[in-house]
């Protein structure tokens, strides 16, 4: 395929061609292009916005960026590159003669390198930024372990002892039973002279969530208290989790 001219040869249809595209090739149309792509990528970028939000980055709990701090990542990856791009578009303060053919030849040779390097990155760290929502997003779909919650409060003296206890689970399987237990000790040190103060079975809701309160009253001659959650489906036990509180 002919790609030079040689000098004292007329062109051939396809010398044509290729210097018609070439003569097509204005500065303006090379900034126009580059100014469409940098205020495309700032049209476009809601769409992070809508993912991150439907998967609750944003929402007013935080708790989705708690549970995975991977989720900035978009985020950063999406400022970062609207930053570039709002470089890429900003007017640049330069001096041009325009008399001198040289300092405007120089001058738009200098605006498109530099604007198209701009939105070149920013549309390079655009893709990544809609690429880590998907990766990070499958990443912290990933199942959580069952872990129940466990509050408890013991306060008052005498007959006025009080012992307030809360079990929080989420995500609990549809056949998940929470077995809860709370056992009294009489003695400062854990022994025989144990009493079970509560016990109860509780299934989930439909949304997978549970929660079982507890507030006994004259506890005063227990000195220990065990608080003890089961997670179990069938016969399998899915997690267990303890916790002992003394007076």
């Amino acid at each position: 395929m002919a790609t030079e001219l040689q000098v004292g040869k007329p062109p051939n249809a396809e010398d044509k061609f290729w210097m018609d595209v070439a003569s097509k090739m204005t500065p303006e149309q090379s900034l126009g292009h580059l100014d469409t792509h940098g205020k495309y990528l700032f049209s476009t970028i809601s769409i992070v916005g809508t993912l991150l939000t439907g998967f609750g980055i944003f929402s007013p709990s935080g708790a989705a960026v708690l549970r995975n701090p991977l989720l900035l990542l978009p985020v950063a990856l999406a400022c970062l590159s609207l930053t570039l791009a709002m470089m890429g578009i900003t007017p640049k303060l330069d001096t041009v003669n325009r008399l001198d053919i040289n300092s405007v030849r120089n001058y738009y040779n200098h605006l498109v390198r530099r604007r198209g390097r701009f939105i070149f990155w920013g549309g390079m760290v655009f893709s990544f930024s809609l690429l880590s929502v998907a990766v990070v997003t499958a990443v912290s779909l990933k199942p959580t372990p069952l872990t129940p919650a466990i509050s408890v409060r013991l306060v008052g003296t005498g007959e006025k002892t009080t012992l307030t206890g809360k079990i929080e689970l989420q995500e609990l399987p549809r056949s998940g039973i929470v077995e809860t237990e709370i056992v009294g000790h009489e003695n400062a040190k854990k022994g025989p002279e144990q009493t079970i103060l509560f016990k109860e079975t509780t299934h989930a809701d439909l949304s997978g969530k549970m929660t079982v309160s507890a507030e006994l009253d004259r506890v005063q001659k227990y000195g220990w208290f065990v608080i003890t959650s089961r997670v179990t489906s069938g016969t399998k036990l899915l997690c267990e989790k303890k916790v002992e509180v003394r007076r």
